[in-house]
């Protein structure tokens, strides 16, 4: 059962994303996985060397054993400064996840991955968080299953959240084909709102 300390981290994981212009919640929930799954991918490779130090055979290691694999490591980029752990996330880390298996359903669930972090900083406060939040909550229990309920649920207050927004170029679109006038209103009939367009929106796209 996730407890209200767990809940609070996440929220502020959560929130850190949202201020860093990450706002749509599926691609919270998306980015904090990749995240995660870097997290676990460590935690597999210290059970590998513990085992080899005590002489069992523990199997094939995850990272490459040179200094270019072991500095995509969680252990190793987690304390960077944030302007380096970003390069050695996107440019390194991220697209080994993306790459270490190429002939199973893994990879075929990461072929259209992206990584969605633009800031330093977010993506910094990103793995702190992640890396205070596992810590404590897998040493209590085995099953995420849990947490990921818990972010999922948060997708049903997203809406009321403002989080949920129509991309730029739809809605430059949506005024082109719309064309509106000051004082006009449009439905939009698949949903039961009225989308306001007021005349500096119209002025702008026509402008650009």
């Amino acid at each position: 059962m996730i407890t209200g300390a767990v809940k609070n981290k996440v929220d502020d994981i959560w929130q850190r994303m949202w201020e860093g212009g990450i706002t749509n919640p599926i691609e919270v929930i998306m980015q904090l996985t990749y995240l995660m799954f870097m997290e676990s991918l460590d935690d597999k490779e210290l059970e590998i060397e513990q085992m080899e130090m005590m002489g069992v055979a523990a199997g094939k290691r995850v990272f490459p054993q040179t200094e270019e694999g072991q500095s995509i490591r969680w252990s190793h980029f987690k304390d960077l400064p944030a302007e380096q752990m970003f390069e050695v996330v996107s440019q390194k880390a991220f697209p080994f996840i993306k790459t270490m298996h190429s002939d199973n359903a893994f990879a075929e669930s990461m072929e259209d991955a992206s990584f969605g972090f633009t800031k330093p900083k977010t993506l910094e406060k990103a793995v702190s968080g992640i890396d205070d939040l596992l810590s404590n909550y897998v040493n209590e229990s085995d099953d995420l299953g849990d947490l990921y309920e818990y972010m999922l649920s948060k997708l049903n207050t997203a809406g009321a959240n403002g989080q949920f927004r129509t991309p730029q170029h739809i809605r430059n679109m949506m005024v082109a084909l719309a064309d509106p006038k000051p004082g006009q209103r449009i439905c939009d009939i698949k949903t039961p709102r009225l989308i306001q367009f007021n005349y500096s929106s119209a002025a702008y796209l026509q402008a650009g």
